[in-house]
């Protein structure tokens, strides 16, 4: 005799339907598209300044010292880019998905991808999503908000300055080790930088920003990973939220969706529903007639609907 059994995750949304979680490559593309279009605007403006006000780095041009490579700090084209920067970040993570009615949460990228978040708590659903994206996000806004102190960014100043040294030819021991030493070393030592020099407050300001852009990878890094690996398909920000991410293309009607995957499935491999927010319940069952109709059982626990998940089969067509 053959046992076998298939286990499905899936969340209950309202009381009849169902959905799957959301892919990891769908996730992913729809968070590159919200990162794109929250600082497309700003990146633009800004890369239009720094191509304005620092000339190319040539073996020509590097006579009269470094500082003719740092851009002059708080231009209007400057300004501009970082408050388009900081609002488009905001807009697009915060404003925008919290002011959706039907689908709360929802971000441009997730809507364009067909993915939406669930909450699986009674807790205020603005509570639980501040606690999923301000910890991210908030990493990523703090560095952006201290360039406005400096009037540049710290990154690209360190990228100009390598490239001068190479252009210039000096001596390796001369060289700032890293972007840390650069900042708190070099560029406040205006000999050693050719008259560029930063104030030591501005200096521990771009110091600050480079850890936390790296801290902010590293967390994104971990993210990624614990999202690949759970089959709930959760990240960590989820769980700490009470929040999934599902497919809008698979939500169907339960009862139809297990009546038709058992349809097509061999008799050998009945499909056991399991319900994602409990633990997995595997059902054996084994052949002993020709052609039998295993259907799953068990206990569900059935969310209640939410007015941000219209579940009818019209609006679903949107």
């Amino acid at each position: 005799m053959k046992t076998s059994t298939k286990t499905i995750e899936h969340y209950n949304v309202g009381t009849n339907d169902i959905a799957l979680p959301a892919s990891t490559s769908k996730r992913f593309f729809a968070r590159i598209l919200d990162m794109f279009m929250a600082v497309f605007a700003g990146k633009v403006m800004l890369s239009i300044f720094y191509g304005v006000s620092t000339p190319k780095i040539t073996e020509s041009s590097v006579l009269n010292g470094f500082e003719q490579f740092v851009p002059q700090a708080f231009s209007a084209t400057w300004i501009i880019g970082m408050i388009l920067v900081i609002l488009g970040i905001l807009t697009i993570f915060f404003i925008l998905p919290m002011m959706s009615k039907k689908r709360f949460g929802q971000t441009l990228g997730k809507k364009a991808l067909n993915i939406t978040p669930l909450y699986l708590s009674s807790e205020n659903k603005y509570a639980s999503y501040l606690k999923r994206e301000l910890p991210i996000m908030g990493i990523y806004m703090i560095p952006v908000v201290l360039t406005l102190f400096i009037g540049n960014d710290p990154t690209f100043v360190y990228s100009q300055y390598t490239k001068f040294l190479s252009e210039v030819g000096v001596n390796n021991s001369l060289r700032p080790n890293n972007a840390y030493d650069f900042y708190m070393n070099h560029w406040t030592d205006a000999s050693k930088v050719g008259g560029a020099s930063i104030s030591s407050g501005a200096a521990s300001v771009a110091y600050t920003k480079e850890v936390l852009r790296t801290v902010f990878v590293i967390i994104v890094f971990i993210i990624w990973i614990s999202i690949i690996f759970n089959p709930k398909k959760q990240g960590i920000h989820d769980k700490f939220a009470k929040v999934a991410i599902i497919d809008l293309f698979t939500m169907k009607n339960k009862t139809e969706y297990f009546e038709t995957i058992n349809s097509e499935e061999s008799e050998d491999t009945p499909i056991t529903e399991v319900e994602s927010q409990g633990p997995p319940v595997e059902i054996k069952t084994t052949k002993i007639e020709k052609d039998p109709i295993i259907k799953p059982k068990g206990h569900y626990e059935t969310q209640k609907p939410s007015k941000e998940y219209d579940t009818s089969e019209e609006n679903n067509k949107e």
